[in-house]
């Protein structure tokens, strides 16, 4: 029979060897893990704007921007970009083109549910968003088709392509918070845009040049989250005068949908 110290010896031997194994292992296929990635990556974005030449990465927060170029010419932007789904972070590649029409995205990797959420991945889902704008819905139910069985899922892909696509439209096309509103007639107007349950409908008081007022005439968002969000949304836009304002921690998708809604009011004033 062993004794106590020596078997806490062994054991204590079993184990560095064990490590200095992982380590060891570890370091032989991190490398080569890290190629694949990159070729992944590469591959993903010569998919989605073919006709680019290079890549230019603007890395912002956890997003990465990469502008494509041909002959110095910009073609386009694909962000890559973390997302959350029902099992876990997934990571997304959105491309948009110079005109502001999707190109496609690419899931590049995922822990959803084999034969559910992870049919997110399956060409039939992602060929609905080819062609379409950055400023259209990407709404399940309306101008996207969810996966039967894989609502999170689908909600979640679509969400998050038309956050991004919105921050791309900002960024790189003519996005919000342009508006000049010293152009904009007095008076009352109303937009729409979509939040995370559904449609939110404001109408937008405009008097002097400024926003003075929105009220939020329709809306389904959760009362804790979504609905507190889109006051203190509208709170921002009328003390700061600006579309661009931060999102409420929590409630990306009702933050956008508002200001969203109030930039779609705005436009129909300038359509009058």
């Amino acid at each position: 029979m062993q004794s106590p110290v020596r078997l806490g010896v062994t054991l204590m031997v079993i184990c560095m060897v064990a490590a200095g194994l992982l380590a060891f292992t570890n370091a032989k296929t991190e490398p080569i893990i890290a190629q694949n990635e990159q070729a992944q990556l590469e591959a993903a974005l010569k998919e989605l704007l073919p006709e680019a030449e290079t890549f230019d990465p603007n890395p912002e927060g956890d997003k990465v921007f990469y502008v494509a170029k041909k002959g110095g010419k910009d073609v386009g932007v694909v962000a890559v970009f973390p997302q959350k789904g029902f099992g876990g972070e997934m990571n997304l590649a959105l491309g948009v083109d110079s005109e502001g029409t999707v190109t496609g995205f690419k899931v590049l990797q995922h822990l959803e549910t084999p034969g559910l959420g992870a049919r997110v991945t399956e060409p039939e889902f992602a060929q609905q968003f080819v062609g379409k704008s950055t400023e259209d819905e990407f709404q399940v139910g309306q101008d996207v088709q969810g996966i039967s069985g894989a609502t999170i899922s689908s909600r979640s892909v679509a969400g998050g392509l038309k956050l991004v696509a919105t921050e791309i439209n900002k960024k790189y096309g003519r996005g919000q918070g342009t508006v000049d509103l010293s152009q904009v007639p007095d008076g009352e107007y109303e937009g729409s845009g979509n939040g995370f349950e559904g449609a939110i409908k404001v109408k937008v008081t405009v008097a002097g040049g400024r926003i003075a007022d929105i009220q939020i005439v329709e809306e389904r968002e959760t009362p804790d989250v979504g609905a507190k969000a889109l006051a203190k949304t509208s709170q921002k836009i009328i003390s700061d005068q600006n579309l661009n304002v931060d999102n409420v921690s929590g409630a990306t998708f009702s933050s956008e949908g508002l200001k969203a809604a109030v930039s779609n009011a705005l436009e129909q004033a300038g359509n009058n």
